[in-house]
């Protein structure tokens, strides 16, 4: 049996450069109004943040994470393993119960293992080979190396755990977190092609991956933790959509003190975490952020 923990929402900003105090709050509304430094001008800039409506939003009133009725993927230890336990639903899991078995032809590396479309995309151990393997027919249906990525504990996260390459599913697809010798270990983004797993498109972000707990993607923001053990936070996100990164400062509550795994399951807007042998889930909401300047 595996224990599970649903800490406090964790909210997060679709902005860039909010700063200063809240002036107002309204918690049944789900939206807040800051104030920021003044203008060269000398007028006020205020920033009003409100509930964001969109497909990669959720509405800012409180809600308890529902039970979640999917399917859940069990993959023991973080190197050379290959046995896959597929629980019927998130209570089977927690049971340890009700269960298939699958074998995967090659043994894995890390922690930054997905599942999507069916299918579960790993890397291979000892290499920088993706794999795709599909649960239905118990078959690999593609592999592909990623380019110049680091593999081998060369690249990790904080914490090790042969975490040199990170794949992740948000709204808009596939992605790939890793980092290579030629950016000099910086964090690079790729969309992959789910069927090809060739790369469609990178970005450098310019964060150092050894530096980073985890990592994890909403709606093409690639959001990166400072550290794996108490006391971390949402320290730096990069938007793909604009090349662009910005400093956060998000607490990210870490109960058990030690993250391995992090990532985001975009179907039910939640924060899957695997935090020192706890299943640790996260309600998400997101805010979009408008900006007005007025009269000081």
């Amino acid at each position: 049996m595996w224990p599970l923990t649903v800490p406090p929402p964790l909210l997060l900003l679709l902005c860039s450069g909010l700063a200063g105090q809240t002036l107002f709050q309204n918690p049944e509304e789900g939206w807040q109004l800051y104030t920021s430094a003044q203008a060269p001008d000398g007028k006020c800039i205020c920033t009003a943040v409100i509930p964001a409506q969109s497909t990669c939003s959720r509405d800012g009133r409180s809600r308890e994470l529902r039970q979640l009725m999917e399917k859940v993927w069990y993959m023991d230890g973080y190197y050379k393993g290959r046995r896959v336990l597929e629980f019927r639903t998130l209570g089977d899991f927690i049971k340890g119960q009700n269960f298939i078995q699958h074998l995967l032809p090659q043994p894995w590396a890390g922690t930054g293992h997905v599942v999507y479309n069916g299918s579960l995309f790993y890397n291979k151990y000892q290499s920088n080979v993706v794999v795709k393997y599909h649960f239905r027919s118990r078959s690999v249906l593609v592999q592909r190396s990623l380019p110049g990525a680091g593999y081998n504990n060369t690249f990790p996260y904080s914490w090790g755990g042969f975490s040199d390459m990170d794949f992740m599913v948000d709204e808009s697809g596939l992605w790939a977190v890793y980092t290579t010798n030629q950016n000099a270990g910086n964090i690079v983004v790729s969309r992959l092609d789910p069927h090809t797993l060739e790369v469609m498109r990178s970005w450098d972000t310019g964060y150092p991956k050894r530096s980073a707990g985890e990592a994890f993607m909403i709606c093409g923001v690639l959001y990166v933790t400072n550290s794996h053990l108490a006391g971390a936070k949402v320290y730096f996100a990069y938007f793909t959509n604009t090349s662009s990164y910005e400093y956060t400062d998000v607490p990210f509550h870490n109960q058990y003190s030690h993250i391995s795994m992090l990532d985001y399951n975009p179907r039910e807007r939640a924060l899957y975490t695997w935090n020192n042998g706890h299943q640790v889930l996260y309600n998400v909401t997101l805010f979009h952020v408008i900006s007005t300047s007025g009269d000081p």
